[in-house]
């Protein structure tokens, strides 16, 4: 059995144990007025390759998190590795930058007293986007202009609790246009 085969069980045994500790709290927590997600399952969903179930779960919890005005009620800890190794491809990277920067967690915290966690809508926005391309999907657009929105609008630039999920929110945009763009650049020469 291979090293990373090993490494996968066990994130999704571990995914699959946070799954049922997390849904008692969000079964007590959950209302129409304050949309509560089991962050675990969203994962889950994603690491088992179940894209399509991943992007609903993901749409329609963004789709509620913005009706209820409740963008920053739930928030998913990055303060630790073991919270956004779960995580993949540019936001683990991203994550991986600003831990070598700031390798003492309390050094960074000093400086960015805000930042040990962002909010969950940002990482659904992530979680879809990357859903998306890897199903192929034509709504990156309708995604793009969700980002766009949501960065400008719903996350204000001169609110400290707001920077690290700004600055995510600009890596989902650059890269999902970087993909539409060469989306593009391919379809045109076939």
């Amino acid at each position: 059995m291979g090293t990373s085969l090993l490494v996968t069980s066990l994130e999704l045994v571990a995914l699959e144990n946070l799954i049922t500790h997390r849904q008692a709290m969000v079964d007590e927590q959950h209302s129409e007025p304050f949309p509560v997600l089991n962050e675990f399952e969203v994962l889950h969903a994603y690491k088992c390759g179940l894209f399509r179930e991943c992007l609903e779960m993901c749409r329609n919890h963004v789709i509620m998190i913005i009706r209820s005005g409740c963008l920053l009620n739930q928030r998913f800890f990055i303060g630790l590795p073991v919270f956004f190794s779960q995580l993949d491809g540019e936001l683990l990277s991203l994550f991986g930058v600003i831990r070598l920067s700031h390798p003492v967690l309390v050094l960074l915290l000093l400086e960015f007293p805000d930042s040990e966690s962002i909010a969950l809508l940002t990482v659904l926005l992530y979680l879809m986007s990357q859903c998306q391309k890897k199903l192929h999907c034509d709504s990156l657009y309708d995604t793009l202009q969700l980002v766009r929105y949501i960065h400008d609008k719903l996350f204000p630039a001169d609110d400290a609790k707001c920077f690290v999920d700004r600055l995510i929110l600009k890596l989902i945009y650059r890269s999902t246009k970087l993909y539409v763009d060469d989306y593009l650049i391919h379809a045109a020469d076939d």
